[in-house]
């Protein structure tokens, strides 16, 4: 009976954590890249929000499946697209987690850091209004944040000038399509 007991225990022991390093990932995390952006993820069970400096939009969020170090998302329900990405998820340690795109190898692997801000509550999509006084209110939040952790710019000065290059021809493509498009 003793042993049985201590059999238990230990079985319950290792079950709890699984079930932990399991949902390791269902957490706020950050991320400072190169060129000095500031970003966050928050994961839910069913889907997860990417923001950044220019991108804090509740409606856009991604469905996903984290299956042992991969995760597979989508902006549509999995289930109902063809067109997911993924991407190789490695946990450093219960604060910090490395994401490397599949297959794409291009880029180095981004590492993430738990986010140690409370974060306000993501509001149930019923109004408008209830969207953009939550909006508001991350917004002034996650800017912050981003204030608080300081991204260093790690460019080069050719690379800041290379992809001030970039961007000006990009803008300029963007600005003719629309002129197109409105011909």
């Amino acid at each position: 009976m003793k042993y049985t007991i201590y059999a238990l225990f230990l079985f319950l022991a290792c079950s709890c954590q699984n079930e932990s390093k399991n949902n390791a990932h269902l957490n706020n995390w950050y991320s400072c890249d190169h060129n000095g952006n500031y970003h966050e993820l928050h994961v839910s069970k069913e889907y997860f929000y990417s923001f950044s400096k220019n991108s804090i939009d509740i409606r856009t969020k991604f469905f996903y499946n984290f299956s042992n170090d991969t995760i597979t998302y989508s902006l549509e329900p999995l289930d109902k697209t063809e067109t997911a990405a993924k991407a190789m998820i490695s946990f450093i340690s219960d604060t910090e987690m490395k994401w490397q795109w599949v297959p794409d190898t291009l880029f180095e692997p981004i590492t993430f850091k738990r986010l140690e801000f409370t974060v306000i509550k993501f509001p149930d999509e019923k109004t408008q209004k209830e969207i953009n006084n939550w909006s508001d209110s991350f917004r002034k939040q996650f800017n912050e944040r981003q204030e608080i952790m300081n991204c260093p710019d790690l460019r080069t000065k050719e690379e800041i000038l290379q992809d001030s290059l970039w961007q000006i021809k990009s803008d300029s493509i963007t600005k003719e399509a629309l002129k197109n498009s409105n011909s």
